[in-house]
């Protein structure tokens, strides 16, 4: 029972994925992401986020960036690959959060990488955001060799949003669903739950 504590699990990569290649580098606000992803958490046995927290720079500059990079190995005879969401939460509970949810174009490329706010458990409750506030950059999802891969970047501070702290604990949530289309991820830890981190990265720091 609880909320699974992954902040011990985080670890360094001699061969962390990159960011695409053309879109490595993502200014923002006079702030950027680092060429490679050094930094790693398996969520699941079939999910792995590799990531990035750059603090804001000054600290009161309000561009702080979540750089991530999360694959998910799908079901073999998820011909189209499988949908992936990473959600923020205030308390790890879905209702009132915010997620970004990477669904693939059937394996031909393009795909869909949207912010929604989440009302509900139900699938009809998963609402995207307006326009303008999809602010993601750097945003890629596909699927190949039985993974799909899902990038972004984000602030970590947005307005109307639940912030992601680069120094205390923070709540994620994470769900998976089968086919190219969003739907409900069903049951059991496999599907969706809720963790901590701690990035224990001071403000301003490095």
């Amino acid at each position: 029972g609880g909320i699974p504590d992954m902040t011990k699990q985080a670890t360094a990569t001699d061969d962390a994925p990159q960011l695409p290649a053309d879109e490595t580098i993502i200014p923002v606000s006079g702030n950027r992401c680092p060429d490679t992803l050094d930094e790693s958490m398996e969520i699941t046995d079939a999910i792995t986020m590799y990531y990035a927290i750059v603090p804001s720079l000054p600290a009161d500059a309000g561009n702080g960036l979540l750089c991530a990079r999360i694959e998910l190995i799908t079901e073999d005879d998820d011909e189209d690959g499988g949908w992936v969401g990473f959600g923020i939460s205030n308390d790890g509970g879905m209702i009132g959060s915010q997620a970004i949810i990477g669904i693939p174009d059937g394996g031909e490329g393009g795909g869909s990488v949207r912010k929604y706010e989440m009302s509900s458990k139900s699938a009809s409750g998963v609402i995207p955001m307006e326009d303008s506030r999809q602010t993601l950059t750097g945003d890629s999802v596909s699927h190949e060799d039985g993974t799909t891969t899902l990038t972004f970047v984000k602030y970590l501070e947005e307005d109307d949003e639940i912030g992601i702290g680069a120094d205390g604990v923070n709540f994620f949530l994470y769900a998976r669903g089968t086919g190219d289309e969003l739907g409900y991820h069903g049951y059991g830890p496999d599907r969706r739950g809720s963790f901590t981190v701690d990035f224990g990265i001071a403000a301003g720091g490095t």
